[in-house]
């Protein structure tokens, strides 16, 4: 779960205040307790993007993604089935992983080809 840590608010409704992180692996993914093992945290408090910087409505911050893409293997590749503005490939280079992002927005997909040419 990602809290934000910031919403607009909503007249008549619960705040938007998290959002819920679905993952997904190919392959086993052994669960073994060992020393040294990384354990990943179920909520992260990551401050959500600013309304004026965003590119895309639904836009996450590259430090939130980075953290979460972290459970895959460094050289590993990260699927992003609705990239919007390329935040999860600005992470994905940031962090020595391949990226295959799909976007059905032909302006969106520019945004995101020019930001992860510029942003990592």
């Amino acid at each position: 779960m990602w809290d934000k840590g910031n919403s607009r608010n909503i007249p008549h409704r619960f705040r938007n205040d998290c959002e819920y992180i679905v993952w997904g692996t190919k392959g086993e993914r052994p669960a073994k307790p060992e020393k040294g093992i990384n354990i990943y945290p179920g909520c992260y408090h990551i401050k959500g993007m600013n309304t004026r910087k965003k590119h895309h409505q639904t836009e996450k911050p590259t430090e939130l993604l980075e953290k979460l893409i972290a459970v895959s293997p460094e050289g590993g590749t990260v699927l992003d089935c609705f990239m919007g503005s390329g935040s999860t490939g600005v992470a994905c280079l940031n962090t020595n992983r391949n990226f295959i992002g799909i976007e059905l927005s032909a302006d969106y997909f520019k945004i995101a080809q020019n930001r992860i040419r510029t942003e990592n």
